[in-house]
């Protein structure tokens, strides 16, 4: 008996070797192995497809396990689909998992409105950012990713200064956002204020990180920010001085003593 996490990765194994499109493939075979189990569940069958009455409660634990998987394979064959820059077929399976799943609105709208602006669809990223807007429905735990969005809209619009501002905004909201701190530092930078922009980067990863390499749910996208992070801060050093190896050594030496294994040396430029 095969674990189900396996098969997945197994079907998203050829996108880390290079090979999405056979990723694909894999990855829609397991989607319509996984829906045809919904199905069966719904027409009073057993998920193998045979005949029988099985109980309410057993019936839509396995109906809630196997849409749970579904979603899982939606995100993969999504992800896939980005990196074969097949946004709009992506987008729209994005779309479905949202029907699916709609806690995750406001965050998955927002994503795909970041894509979207990084396509330099304006309008797009704004209708999707004003959807996440309706579903936050003023919640505190969203208000960090709207400021965000809206910081990121003025970005998309070269407008560096309004852009700081709600990037400020967001760091006052949540101050362990690596990706306000990022994002700030590239105003900052635009507004030909290096030093500033340096500081900022530095507070962010000799302050704020601590709390991220003591936390025992650290995630991969909470390690990829560090990382971008980290590989921003020494694009700043060599902007700024020919010496930059010194401080790059510090910030070698830093992330030896706190961060783990997993930290991707590469990101330093060494």
């Amino acid at each position: 008996m095969v674990p189900f996490t396996l098969r997945l990765m197994h079907a998203s194994l050829p996108t880390h070797l290079g090979n999405p499109s056979q990723a694909l493939s894999r990855l829609f075979r397991l989607k319509h192995i996984t829906e045809k189990i919904i199905d069966n569940l719904k027409n009073k069958k057993t998920e193998d497809g045979m005949a029988a009455e099985l109980k309410a409660g057993d019936k839509q634990a396995s109906l809630d396990l196997w849409k749970r998987r579904l979603i899982m394979v939606l995100h993969c064959i999504g992800s896939t689909q980005v990196r074969l820059r097949e946004y709009n077929l992506a987008f729209k399976v994005y779309d479905q998992i949202i029907d699916m799943e709609p806690s995750i609105t406001v965050k998955l709208q927002s994503c795909i409105g970041r894509w979207f602006l990084q396509l330099g669809d304006i309008k797009s990223a704004q209708s999707r950012f004003a959807i996440a807007e309706r579903h936050a429905a003023d919640e505190a735990r969203f208000k960090s990713v709207l400021i965000m969005n809206r910081g990121f809209l003025y970005l998309g619009a070269n407008n560096w200064t309004e852009a700081l501002n709600h990037f400020n905004e967001a760091i006052l909201v949540d101050s362990t956002d690596l990706e306000a701190y990022n994002n700030k530092a590239v105003c900052l930078l635009y507004l030909c204020r290096l030093k500033d922009a340096i500081s900022t980067l530095e507070h962010a990863i000799f302050n704020n990180t601590k709390s991220l390499f003591s936390c025992e749910k650290q995630t991969r996208q909470d390690q990829q920010s560090f990382e971008g992070v980290c590989s921003n801060l020494v694009t700043l050093y060599e902007l700024e001085s020919a010496r930059f190896h010194y401080k790059r050594t510090r910030l070698l030496q830093y992330i030896a003593t706190n961060s783990g294994d997993g930290f991707d040396i590469s990101c330093l430029k060494l």
